[in-house]
């Protein structure tokens, strides 16, 4: 996870550029900024074989007997707070009891999700090679955390001065003793309190597409037919901190007559832990094996036009969310962390430059990361010059049903999108 948390933080970088944008859009780098710019579509999109194995394998049955580099891409989804509050936490490269603190502080004034993901590949013939890392983490504060990270105040000064905190104060009337004030202090933590909770995964692949023989499809007619699979071993690791109030408190800081002393309020301070469904570690670690499918089917009587259909994890990664877990908190506990989703695509390509693509992404509602369970519509339009001196050039635009519009351009096989809120490319969503 630390090492994960470093190389975000060259994505951190590259997002910072969009800090000051009133819309905290995001940004994406490299090949999947082609699918974010078309609104998160591209199953069906072959013209670059190389490209189009990262969501569908299939399409590495294209490719020539030629070498191919993947360019490293990053993409980096920011809901919330500001980038600037907490990007020194992040780019520490860890995420200990202090940071976990400094953090839920810095981003506790509203909730909060971060996104990441970095990979990079080669591919030779119709077999490829790649790495990949995905991170997810989600800040959940209580609306009164939200209502002190706002006030800037230390915590024992919010809670004895604060109107907004006049029923978590009621709590300390009357206690006498340091260990009826302890338990009204862990009631009070359990009102005030935000829970991070974050997931991460790295997984080298192995991807093969080939061409299903005609006479296996009873000659020509039906058309071309491709399908790949995608191997990947995965390591996942998954961790869920509690921050809340917390005092050492002595008989001394509660007063004869009942309520806390003076004293005592200034001894309050925010105390992070690790979430009960953790068994008392810090984080729980699992190697486990998955594997991708890819389907691509070009009918012989509809010209310039493909149809997908992608399976990820077909084999599912073991990993599951533990039982244990809040379900206010994590929804999806209980449930593996990277489930099996069905997806079918559509793209056209039209003669003069212009590439029209169309997604249903998870069309069994498996990911409860999906709002409301509902497949996402996801279409995009890309434009290409024909022209020889401009044919390294491309513009596009694209709309997903769930993040809105999204818009991007390539330079040659360098690519650059832009969203108020990009779609995560297919394969790369967990569930919760």
């Amino acid at each position: 996870m630390k090492r994960f948390l470093r190389w975000c933080t060259v994505g951190l970088v590259a997002a910072a550029l969009a800090y000051s944008a009133p819309a905290r859009a995001d940004l994406s780098f490299g090949y999947e900024a082609r699918y974010v710019g078309l609104g998160g579509a591209g199953l069906a999109v072959i013209d670059n074989p190389t490209q189009a194995g990262l969501i569908n394998p299939a399409a590495l049955s294209l490719r020539p007997a030629a070498f191919g580099m993947q360019w490293p891409n990053i993409g980096l989804r920011w809901r919330g707070a500001g980038i600037g509050d907490a990007f020194d936490q992040l780019a520490s490269g860890s995420l200990s009891v202090t940071e976990a603190v400094d953090l839920a502080r810095e981003l506790g004034t509203k909730p909060t999700r971060v996104e990441a993901n970095l990979g990079f590949g080669f591919a030779l013939s119709s077999l490829d090679v790649r790495a990949r890392a995905l991170g997810n983490v989600a800040v959940r504060p209580s609306d009164l955390f939200t209502s002190w990270a706002i006030s800037g105040q230390e915590p024992g000064a919010w809670l004895q001065n604060s109107s907004a905190a006049s029923q978590l104060r009621a709590e300390f009337n009357g206690v006498t003793t340091v260990d009826e004030a302890n338990a009204a202090l862990n009631r009070v933590g359990d009102q005030l309190g935000a829970h991070l909770v974050g997931a991460a995964t790295v997984s080298p692949s192995i991807g093969f597409g080939m061409k299903v023989p005609n006479r296996l499809l009873g000659g020509s007619r039906i058309g071309d037919v491709r399908v790949g699979v995608r191997v990947k071993p995965t390591r996942v690791y998954y961790s869920h901190w509690v921050v809340k109030p917390s005092a050492q408190l002595s008989q001394e800081d509660v007063n004869p007559n009942g309520g806390l002393s003076d004293s005592a309020w200034g001894k309050i301070k925010l105390q992070g832990q690790a979430a009960s469904e953790l068994g008392g570690k810090d984080s729980l670690e699992e190697t486990s094996f998955g594997m991708d499918f890819g389907l691509l089917w070009q009918p012989a009587y509809i010209p310039y036009t493909t149809i997908a259909l992608t399976v990820d994890n077909l084999i599912e990664p073991s990993f599951r969310i533990p039982a244990g877990a809040d379900a206010s908190i994590v929804p999806g506990r209980g449930d593996k962390l990277m489930p099996r989703t069905f997806n079918l695509g559509a793209a056209m390509t039209i003669p003069g430059g212009l590439l029209l693509a169309a997604d249903l992404l998870d069309i069994t509602g498996a990911n409860s990361a999906n709002p409301n369970g509902e497949a996402q519509f996801r279409i995009g339009a890309e434009f290409r010059p024909s022209l020889p001196i401009l044919k390294w050039f491309a513009i596009r635009a694209g709309y997903n049903s769930a993040t809105g519009m999204a818009a991007g351009l390539s330079l040659g096989n360098f690519g650059i999108a832009y969203a108020e809120r990009s779609p995560l490319v297919a394969s790369q969503t967990f569930n919760f």
